[in-house]
């Protein structure tokens, strides 16, 4: 799951980036204080973001962290329910606890 929800992660990051903020990869690292390399390495999935800089991104977009961690594409209408509720006060392990039992669920169907 933690490979899957770095390229989520890094494909949220890329699209809000681009299409909703038009902000380029140097504008961003220097928002959140990373170099741009960091920032790349979100994007492409290489790396996870800590929890801090995902907050820190939520924040600067005013967006929910739930709409960084979530793939919205993949999501029936009970996971988009689920995922519109998980706040800023979730951590990312409880945040990764929550999709690995949405998984289990799906599985069990």
């Amino acid at each position: 799951m933690n490979s899957d929800l770095k390229n989520i992660i890094g494909s949220n990051i890329r699209s809000f980036r681009k299409k909703k903020h038009h902000e380029t990869v140097t504008s961003l690292s220097k928002i959140i204080g990373v170099s741009q390399p960091t920032v790349s390495d979100w994007e492409t999935g290489k790396k996870m973001p800590r929890a801090d800089n995902i907050k820190k991104i939520a924040n600067h977009w005013q967006i929910s962290t739930s709409q960084l961690l979530t793939n919205y594409q993949k999501l029936n209408n009970l996971d988009k329910l689920i995922a519109d509720h998980i706040d800023d006060n979730f951590t990312t392990k409880e945040i990764n606890d929550i999709l690995n039992y949405i998984d289990l669920i799906k599985r069990a169907h």
